[in-house]
């Protein structure tokens, strides 16, 4: 959202109240590098593994029934 400047946005902050705690938990241990925050690519990822894990859970207890 900085980058096109939708942070002043009523929606950019509202998106920004739903986000950042889940991103603190990851600022918290991944420093920036320079202007450069790489926690959202590894918060994505969190979130994509654990979205495959709970698909693949899923799908494994539908081939039980």
């Amino acid at each position: 959202m900085s980058w096109i400047g939708g942070r002043d946005s009523t929606f950019g902050q509202i998106l920004g109240r739903v986000v950042e705690p889940y991103l603190e938990m990851f600022r918290s241990f991944i420093p920036p590098l320079g202007m450069i925050d790489l926690s959202p690519i590894v918060a994505i990822m969190v979130l994509r593994f654990a979205t495959m894990g709970l698909d693949g859970l899923h799908n494994m207890v539908l081939s039980w029934l």
